[in-house]
């Protein structure tokens, strides 16, 4: 067998295995099978592995993992490690890693004094939409000016699902309009909705006649209300 040695008729193995055992005398040989395991003696393990090392997964999923431990002789074998993570929004639950917040993590394998670390990265869950966010909720213009809006999308957990303002439509006092710029040439307080996916969000704006115009006209009367020539 291979990386083992012999001393008269004892063999030391250092790679588990199945091996055959060949013993020769004069004309006459024999055979026998030897099978050889991987240590159990903790000072011979050099390190583990766990996998995956790095990993991706949705808000509110679960990630896996599994370990090998690798002795000085080069034999691996599955083992049972315990798996930790310093940051408290991460869930451990024995080899089943979860979190419900987005972000990246460090999570630390251990098993027989022996650690390894893998990167677990937790994005905002695409099918947990739970609602929209638009921006401003409150504005306000003159007559003829115009009000541009944005829409954010978030999971269950508030994860952000990113800028989905070119998904969403918008409306003003419920009559469908184009895009996400509002224009209005009366004054008044306006509801402007977005949807999304279903999910709905208003906003007021408010539009005001405009003062300037309001003033030049003053200017330009006289007394009683006669136009100055």
């Amino acid at each position: 067998a291979p990386g083992g040695s012999w001393n008269g008729a004892t063999y030391t193995s250092e790679k588990a295995g199945q091996w055959i055992v060949k013993a020769v005398y004069l004309d006459s040989t024999a055979t026998t099978d030897l099978t050889v395991t991987h240590t159990t003696d903790p000072s011979k393990i050099a390190s583990i592995t766990i996998t995956p090392h790095q990993s991706t997964i949705e808000a509110g999923t679960t990630q896996f993992y599994t370990a090998v431990a690798n002795d000085i002789y080069g034999n691996s074998w599955s083992v049972h490690a315990s798996y930790r993570c310093s940051n408290l929004n991460v869930a451990i639950i024995g080899n089943s890693v979860s979190s419900n917040i987005a972000g990246t993590y460090t999570i630390t394998g251990m098993y027989s004094g022996k650690s390894d670390s893998a990167s677990l990265t937790v994005n905002a869950n695409t099918a947990l939409l739970d609602h929209i966010v638009i921006n401003p909720t409150t504005s306000s213009i003159n007559v003829g000016g115009s009000q541009s809006y944005m829409v954010h999308a978030f999971d269950q957990y508030n994860n952000a699902l990113g800028d989905v303002t070119a998904a969403t439509t918008f409306a003003l006092n419920g009559t469908s309009i184009i895009g996400n710029i509002v224009s209005q040439n009366s004054a008044g307080v306006y509801i402007i909705t977005a949807n999304y996916n279903g999910k709905t969000v208003t906003a007021t704006l408010t539009v005001q006649a405009d003062s300037s115009s309001s003033s030049w006209r003053a200017a330009c009367r006289g007394p009683a209300g006669r136009l100055r020539r």
